[in-house]
């Protein structure tokens, strides 16, 4: 199967320096953290490891970081902003000047996940072999002595940095470093698989592996694990410290928070599995599931779904709270905004989304205005459906939105029960069109015999998905 050329394709370049209007520090970033840094550009620290194996952890206050404005410690764009990682890794933020998108090639292996923004307003992020810290004005890698690349991070109040990675942590005082290798945070067989980690206000790290959760409180490890804190083994995955310093884990079924003394076992809203997670400034639970968004509000769960109208779909892939106090859900088809009072979600047809199904968040100090959603003109597929080199007439021909998972079924339609489905039927010589769809990436299902139901894969597109541009006509071949 191959597509034609779009009757119109546009390219995205981000180019620096020719007067494009893109910022410095953007032009900076895409050269940074892809491949062949300039050494003149960017100062590398490759540091011995620690020889002594007892903590670290500064108790001495270091002098304050300089004050810098928003933009300054913003390499993303400008002013107070929001960002939202596609699951084709592209990026859409949304800031003070509006929408900007930057596709993977220019922003290559940033992964928002693994970033995070220090209480003295640094940003740090897990790289290869160490960790990326932009400081307002330039960034800087720190090679880490543990050679493993960095999954998690977090920052303490006295500005030092902890990273997870296979095998253990390792601490950054800003010039030496240590790891803790696995051994010392659990005796579980899939210790090794370091999840997450966070840091209490009282400078407590708090560290989830797969088996085990441990606590390092400046002198050593305290484990909790089955038999040990637990009366049964979990699954863990994210760990999050609430405003009272009370830490809050998920193992994708349940959730639990430790009060000082035991741990509390919290039942998920719904039978799906934890995918998102996030604490608000009140101390309440927030989870996101293939089930919609759930707050835990005096014990009780308050579900927001599409049934209730506050959400494009059910299935939830990550969340995120500003210092507003909204919350920011990425769903697999729109990205949708609660301010308590009532929701607003964005689509590729109604902002400038790059995509609709979007993964992580990432939100620096306040977030952004939230702008009015604007509809575009719609656009439409059209093709001709081909076997051996003959026309394939009168089969079904579908476009759905939500990831299908595999290229053949059988039976109904797999696009049944989708937020978005539109349907026609090629003609005699196999020629169909689909018109005014809304723009967005599209999975292309056509119906081959009665009850069979091929994905059509177009080369080139996004994990199979066919774009549609407003007010433009896309064009394929299915052979």
């Amino acid at each position: 199967m191959n597509a034609k050329s779009p009757r119109s394709r546009s390219l995205l370049k981000l180019t620096c320096g020719i007067g494009l209007g893109i910022p410095a520090f953007l032009c900076l970033l895409s050269v940074i953290i892809g491949r062949g840094i300039p050494r003149d550009w960017i100062a590398t620290a490759t540091l011995p490891p620690s020889s002594a194996r007892t903590p670290t952890p500064s108790k001495t206050p270091r002098p304050a970081t300089p004050t810098m404005t928003p933009e300054a410690l913003n390499p993303f764009g400008d002013g107070q902003v929001a960002c939202f990682e596609s699951y084709g890794n592209d990026l859409t933020c949304l800031g003070d000047s509006g929408w900007r998108t930057y596709s993977e090639t220019s922003l290559p292996y940033l992964n928002l996940d693994r970033m995070t923004v220090c209480p003295d307003g640094r940003i740090v992020t897990g790289r290869y072999e160490g960790i990326g810290v932009f400081d307002g004005l330039n960034w800087i890698t720190y090679k880490s002595s543990s050679e493993k690349t960095g999954d998690r991070v977090a920052c303490s109040a006295n500005g030092d940095i902890w990273v997870s990675h296979y095998q253990g942590v390792s601490h950054f005082d800003g010039s030496d470093w240590t790891t803790y290798p696995s051994e010392e945070l659990g005796s579980g067989e899939d210790v090794d698989l370091v999840r997450d980690l966070a840091i209490d206000p009282d400078g407590m790290v708090w560290v989830a592996t797969n088996d085990s959760i441990a606590r390092f409180d400046g002198v050593g490890w305290q484990v909790f694990e089955e038999g040990q804190g637990f009366d049964q083994a979990y699954r863990f995955m994210k760990i999050i410290v609430d405003n009272e310093g009370r830490p809050w884990v998920t193992d994708n079924t349940v959730l639990l928070m430790y009060d000082g003394t035991t741990w509390e076992v919290i039942d998920r809203p719904s039978s799906d599995y934890i995918e998102g997670f996030t604490i608000d400034g009140f101390g309440r639970a927030w989870v996101g599931t293939r089930s919609g968004v759930s707050v835990l509000d005096q014990s009780q769960w308050i579900t927001y779904d599409v049934k209730n109208g506050s959400l494009s779909t059910n299935r939830v892939k990550s969340l995120a709270i500003d210092e507003r106090g909204r919350v920011w859900v990425a769903t697999v088809w729109g990205l949708s905004v609660f301010d308590g009072e009532q929701w607003v979600t964005y689509h590729m047809h109604n902002s400038g989304l790059l995509d609709d199904w979007n993964e992580h968040i990432l939100i620096l100090g306040m977030g952004p205005d939230l702008p009015e959603p604007e509809e575009k003109p719609t656009g439409s597929i059209s093709g001709q459906i081909m076997q051996d080199g003959q026309p394939w007439g009168n089969m079904g021909v579908e476009v759905c939105v939500l990831n299908l998972g595999a290229f053949q079924y059988f039976g109904d339609t797999p696009c049944h029960g989708q937020p978005f489905l539109r349907s026609t039927t090629a003609d005699a010589d196999g020629k169909f069109s689909i018109p005014d769809l809304p723009q967005g990436r599209y999975f292309l299902v056509v119906q081959l015999g009665d009850t069979r139901w091929l994905v059509w894969d177009q080369p080139g597109g996004s994990f199979g998905r066919v774009l549609v541009q407003s007010g433009q006509e896309t064009v394929v071949d299915v052979r």
